[in-house]
């Protein structure tokens, strides 16, 4: 038996391996494999200063926003820490307020090491294969007849419920205290 060493591997670059396809809207975006990506940055409360009810009060919260996704979807989180440039500005009148302020901004040079997080939230929804897949898009209308159009009509269909979705959790979210969602743009 003769081995061929000659043979060349088919090289992949780092463009085939990036799953982005598409800006369908401002807020989503079309994946080659048929998936939908959306996301929001996330900034919540100190949760070093808050009390036990608070933090329960967010979980529940949290827990009721991502009840409302069903199969097909996928949570990525990344978080986003670099040191702290500065102590915010602000200013007090109140004396007591002042005076705590003050010890904050001394206490903040004194110590360096402060640190301002972002996090980043993207969901993914990967639709049914017949929603996705051109082949099977063409057996489909091949077998029912239904014509191009019944195929756009779905990918639009699918495109407003994950909009919707989005939407939903960023309401839910947003309804919580301290929290805010700016989408990803």
């Amino acid at each position: 038996m003769i081995v061929n060493t000659n043979q060349t591997k088919q090289e992949i670059g780092f463009s085939e391996l990036l799953t982005y396809q598409t800006l369908l809207t401002e807020k989503v975006i079309h994946c080659k494999n048929g998936a939908l990506l959306g996301g929001f940055w996330y900034e919540g409360p100190d949760l070093e200063s808050a009390t036990k009810e608070e933090i329960e009060w967010l979980t529940m919260s949290t827990s009721r926003a991502f009840q409302r996704f069903g199969n097909g979807w996928m949570l990525h989180m990344e978080m986003i820490r670099k040191t702290a440039d500065s102590y915010p500005s602000g200013s007090f009148k109140e004396p007591t307020n002042f005076m705590i302020d003050a010890e904050r901004r001394q206490q903040h040079k004194r110590e360096g090491g402060h640190f301002e997080t972002k996090i980043a939230l993207f969901f993914t929804y990967l639709p049914p294969r017949i929603e996705q897949s051109g082949f099977l898009r063409k057996a489909y209308n091949f077998l029912l007849g239904n014509g191009e159009a019944e195929f756009i009509d779905t990918i639009d269909n699918t495109l407003i419920d994950f909009e919707d979705k989005l939407g939903e959790f960023e309401n839910v979210m947003t309804a919580s205290r301290d929290i805010s969602l700016n989408v990803w743009a």
